[in-house]
């Protein structure tokens, strides 16, 4: 489909294989796909979509790191025209011009994912070992994020850079500023997050797990995580957020039932 809406077009020169994923920058002109799940032949291919030629960049193994087979997972465009590519062994970029490429980071058995922002000129990185960083693609500095733990399986960047999200092993979600803050904790989902996803204007974040997608209204990332708050301050916030309360019930197997209260409006109307 045309980025302006346009009538559907088909990029030639891709082979008729799995491919998965797929990236388009339209200030560079510039689209492309992976079949990275077939070991010997596995490929990036990048297209030129004013002049529809095709190159192809084979996911051959490299002898400076752990072999690579394929299962590219993720792909983004930087600024600079460069390519950068996650999957099973870590985080490349490619240089498109010369097809030379370069870990980001890398590591054995793992997978590695990452994220661009709208500019391509900061990115977010999960690396086989679980650690995040936040990338500059145009000078290669990193810098490691360590606040949303050590079982992250999937990253997200918001289309200004400023914001991040992660989801881990253990279902939950994180959010929180790129430089890497104290997240708020988005606890939903039972088993581990495979990924998450800003909206474009920046006012919710999806994940999936499984089966199943939650939508998150974005928490403000200008007051501090409901997890950080004192005890007496905690319980006051939750109870100006819903008539819902938790008493004593002797009879109850649990000794608490949920008592349903009047609802006696919003002074403020609480944002998330």
């Amino acid at each position: 489909m045309q980025p302006d809406g346009g009538p559907t077009r088909k990029l030639e020169g891709i082979p008729a294989t799995c491919l998965q994923p797929a990236a388009l920058d339209t200030r560079l002109g510039l689209a492309a796909a992976a079949d990275g799940y077939a070991p010997e032949s596995g490929a990036i291919h990048v297209v030129d979509l004013g002049s529809g030629t095709t190159r192809s960049f084979p996911l051959r193994d490299r002898e400076d790191r752990a072999p690579y087979s394929g299962g590219v997972v993720s792909l983004g465009f930087a600024a600079d025209g460069s390519l950068f590519a996650g999957g099973e062994g870590g985080v490349d970029r490619w240089d498109l011009a010369t097809g030379e490429r370069t870990t980001v980071c890398g590591g054995v058995g793992n997978y590695g994912e990452v994220s661009m922002n709208r500019t391509g000129r900061s990115a977010i990185a999960q690396c086989p070992d679980y650690s995040v960083l936040v990338v500059d693609p145009l000078s290669g500095a990193q810098r490691r994020i360590t606040s949303h733990g050590d079982a992250v399986r999937s990253v997200a960047m918001d289309a200004t850079g400023e914001r991040i999200a992660t989801g881990d092993s253990t279902g939950a979600v994180r959010v929180g500023w790129a430089t890497g803050e104290e997240p708020h904790l988005l606890i939903g989902h039972s088993d581990f997050v495979i990924a998450v996803a800003f909206s474009p204007d920046g006012k919710w974040l999806a994940s999936a797990s499984g089966a199943e997608v939650i939508l998150w209204p974005m928490p403000d990332l200008s007051k501090p995580p409901l997890h950080t708050l004192p005890h007496d301050e905690l319980l006051a916030k939750l109870h100006s957020l819903t008539n819902l309360r938790a008493v004593r019930e002797p009879a109850s197997d649990t000794g608490w039932k949920i008592e349903l209260g009047p609802f006696p409006g919003w002074r403020d109307v609480p944002t998330w």
